[in-house]
């Protein structure tokens, strides 16, 4: 079977809390190629946490709307679909995460059509 390559996108604004967590999540999937952090201006310290995220993993990757301006979640999952490099593309809200083999039936039901 061959495995399908998903970039997860993930808007960032004032997730400090949580963001750590949906990141984890989606690195914990098989499936999953890369992690866009799209960060949208926040008023607390979650673009130090996406810096670190960045750092920390090399499938995480940060991504600023130009300006570093507020644009809003829809612009910032077109941000994230215009960068990604996988051959599908997940929506993870950055206080949200994915149990245990979230893309599991995804990866059959592709592999099936193939």
């Amino acid at each position: 079977m061959r495995k399908i390559k998903i970039s997860v996108i993930i808007p960032v604004f004032n997730a400090e809390m949580f963001l750590k967590r949906a990141v984890s999540s989606a690195l914990d999937q098989k499936e999953v190629k890369e992690v866009l952090l799209i960060e949208d201006n926040s008023n607390d310290d979650s673009l130090k946490l996406c810096e670190s995220l960045e750092q920390e993993f090399e499938q995480v990757h940060l991504y600023r709307h130009q300006g570093g301006i507020n644009k809003g979640a829809g612009a910032s999952r077109n941000l994230g679909i215009n960068k990604s490099r996988g051959e599908f593309i997940a929506f993870l809200d950055a206080d949200d995460f994915y149990k245990p083999d979230r893309f599991k039936k995804d990866a059959e039901l592709f592999n099936n059509f193939e």
